[in-house]
C-alpha cells in the first residue's frame, strides 16, 4: 500500500510540530508476486516553521513529527527519495513523549551523488510497539522533506559454519582468518587479506618480516 500525505510548507506551524501531535501512519501488510510481506507509506512536507526538537540528533534542528506501531518486522525510515532540499536527519523513538527512548538516529546515511546529505535509518519494529519519527536536520537546516517509511519480513541471517571471525566467510575461503573482514580485500593479490597483512599494514616492511612469512 502506497500512503501519500501532503502537509503544507507555507509559514504556519505544521500540525504534528509536537511530540504529542505526531500524524500516525497506517502500515499494513500487503503481499507481493514473489510472497514478501511488506507496505510503505511516503509523507512529504516543511519543516520550515516546525520548532526545535531538543530530543533530535541535532536539538537546535526544527522537526516535526510521525508516528506507527511496528509489526514485528524489519523497519525502515528514509529521506533517499526526490523532494529533499535539505540536509535531513532522523530520529526514531519508543516509550511515548514523554519517556522517549532513542532506538536508532542518522544523519548521512543516504548520502548519493549529486544530491548531498540525506538520510537513512533501519530496525526491527516490535510488534505492538509504537514509534516516532522525528523528521529534522543537520545543525539547524530546515526545508521540504519527502519521507518514506516500510517495513518487510528481516531476511534470516546467514549461517556459516567454521567462521571464527564472524565476518560471513568460512575459514577455508577467508583470506584472513582472525580478523573481521567480509570485504576481503588483498590489494597486493598475495592471497593474505589487507587488514592481516604485514606488508600492508607496514608499507616499509620485508616480505618475510615475519616468522609466518618466512622465504
Amino acid at each position: 500500500m502506497l500512503l501519500v500525505l501532503a502537509s503544507s510548507s507555507l509559514c504556519a506551524q505544521p500540525v504534528n510540530d509536537l511530540c504529542a501531535d505526531a500524524i500516525e501512519l497506517d502500515l499494513d501488510k500487503q503481499l507481493d508476486d514473489n510472497g514478501n510481506v511488506s507496505l510503505s507509506a511516503v509523507v512529504v512536507g516543511s519543516t520550515e516553521a516546525a520548532t526545535p526538537d531538543p530530543e533530535g540528533l541535532f536539538p537546535n534542528a526544527p522537526g516535526v513529527w510521525y508516528s506507527f506501531v511496528g509489526n514485528g518486522d524489519l523497519a525502515n525510515a528514509n529521506t533517499c527519495g526526490v523532494g529533499n532540499d535539505y540536509d535531513t536527519a532522523l530520529s526514531v523513538f519508543a516509550g511515548g513523549c514523554g519517556a522517549l527512548e532513542m532506538i536508532v538516529q542518522n544523519d548521512d546515511a543516504c548520502t548519493r551523488p549529486g544530491q548531498c546529505c540525506l538520510t537513512n535509518v533501519e530496525w526491527v519494529a516490535e510488534e505492538g510497539v509504537s514509534y516516532l519519527v522525528l523528521v529534522h536536520g543537520w545543525s539547524t537546516s530546515r526545508g521540504n522533506y519527502s519521507l518514506e517509511v516500510f517495513t518487510g519480513e528481516p531476511p534470516p541471517p546467514p549461517v556459516v559454519e567454521n567462521d571464527d571471525d564472524n565476518d560471513g566467510v568460512p575459514n577455508d575461503q577467508d583470506n584472513c582468518v582472525d580478523i573481521f573482514n567480509p570485504e576481503q580485500g588483498d590489494v597486493d593479490g598475495d592471497g593474505v587479506g589487507d587488514l592481516c597483512d604485514d606488508v600492508i599494514i607496514n608499507p616499509g616492511a620485508p616480505e618475510n618480516d615475519l616468522c609466518a612469512d618466512a622465504i
